[in-house]
């Protein structure tokens, strides 16, 4: 988190602002993993003449130093790190750059975390610091996959409760659906150690209704994507860039491949993505892919369900190259399926594991009870269907097999 102290002239250029977030807000932290060291750049404000910096491991110092800036000019220096502390999920260790600004005479103190790691791709292989991750992830974001705050927390305790629950399952990665969380999850991530995929397509309000309006022609603004970048670049805990969900034919827009260039312009330390599934399977300019494979159960006749390529053949090419070809004038039934290396990049699946259990509704009603907030009208429509299906004497019976069920398809 960035933080600003003192220097009334740099104050009010703050007040000025949007929020304090604005100054200096391309201030870049880079780790360098296999250099260990850091590199740290940002425009100087007007009325900057100099600045000193440290990097601090709590309140050891690292590394420090001075510099002479120049209004409105690039300014940054480049520190040692020797025998770093790497963070990653398991050990999340947090360093701080402290820049001390001469503005108009007066110190004003800029802070700011970071964490020495490393992301990158070979293959079909996501690396975290020189090592193979295997992305366990799950969904938040959208009103179907959260509860509202009901015991009142503040809003970095809300996130860490759902994390470090979250991580006591295996989880390591989260995916923001259709939105950017807040500083505060940012704050709690980089704290505990989970990765972050954010989706920067602006939500409307209703589930599918970014879709319909993304295919009116209406698009994420460059500006917004380059504010979006250069607020979390700083994270460590931030994965992914992705710029929304299910949009259709993003290799063949022009418009995406020019935010896929920004993104490598701003960050090229982090995994670009344009779309949550629905990408056709030639993209040359994404980092990762995601795709659905998990609407059906891994036994019969869908056993290969996770090494199959129909889920690319839905979405297609965006080069015009055919995925299913007849291969014989002769026998019309005879058809030839392309293949698709499965080296090309890392895939993840998408909306995996719905293998839902039928829910404890007394439990529930007495959960959202305790919090004194309204229960989400489903509960009772639930218990009606229950009662007009006649399996109130076999419910119980139920939930626990389908909870059973839902086990093993976890595993």
């Amino acid at each position: 988190m960035r933080q600003v102290f003192g220097c009334a002239e740099l104050t009010n250029y703050c007040r000025k602002a949007k929020n304090m977030s604005d100054v200096l807000n391309d201030l870049y932290i880079v780790p360098d993993y296999d250099q260990a060291s850091v590199r740290v750049t940002f425009t100087a404000p007007a009325g900057c003449t100099k600045a000193r910096w440290q990097v601090l491991d709590g309140r050891k110092v690292v590394a420090e130093g001075s510099l002479a800036t120049q209004a409105d000019k690039e300014a940054g220096f480049q520190a040692a790190m020797p025998n770093f502390k790497p963070w990653n999920v398991d050990s999340p260790h947090l360093y701080q750059v402290r820049l001390v600004l001469t503005v108009a005479g007066e110190e004003c103190v800029v802070t700011e975390n970071f964490g020495m790691r490393k992301i990158h791709v070979v293959g079909d292989q996501i690396y975290v610091n020189n090592e193979k991750f295997y992305v366990r992830g799950y969904i938040r974001g959208r009103e179907a996959h959260d509860h509202p705050n009901m015991e009142n927390l503040p809003p970095e305790e809300w996130y860490e409760k759902n994390i470090l629950a979250a991580k006591k399952y295996g989880f390591n990665f989260i995916r923001f659906h259709s939105r950017i969380p807040e500083k505060e999850c940012f704050q709690a991530a980089d704290r505990l150690g989970i990765f972050i995929h954010a989706e920067i397509r602006r939500y409307y309000g209703k589930y599918q209704k970014e879709r319909t309006i993304m295919d009116a022609g209406e698009f994420i603004r460059e500006e917004d994507w380059r504010e979006a970048i250069l607020a979390t670049r700083n994270h460590p805990s931030l994965m992914v860039y992705c710029l929304g969900n299910e949009i259709t034919h993003p290799g063949s827009d022009p418009r995406v491949l020019n935010l896929a260039n920004v993104t490598k312009e701003l960050d090229p330390t982090r995994l670009f993505l344009d779309t949550c599934a629905h990408g056709e399977f030639d993209r040359t300019y994404v980092d990762i892919d995601v795709q659905h494979m998990s609407y059906f159960y891994p036994f019969g006749r869908n056993y290969d369900m996770y090494e199959n390529t129909y889920n690319w053949f839905c979405f297609g090419s965006c080069t015009n190259l055919p995925l299913v070809v007849q291969d014989k004038e002769d026998n019309p039934t005879y058809k030839l399926t392309r293949s698709i290396p499965s080296n090309r990049r890392p895939v993840l699946a998408h909306e995996v594991c719905h293998y839902a259990a039928l829910r404890n509704l007394d439990a529930l009603d007495a959960k959202f009870k305790k919090a004194g907030v309204a229960k989400p009208w489903w509960i009772d429509e639930v218990r009606k269907l229950v009662k007009l299906k006649g399996l109130d004497k076999d419910y119980t019976k139920m939930m626990k097999a389908s909870e059973h069920f839902q086990f093993l398809s976890w595993k």
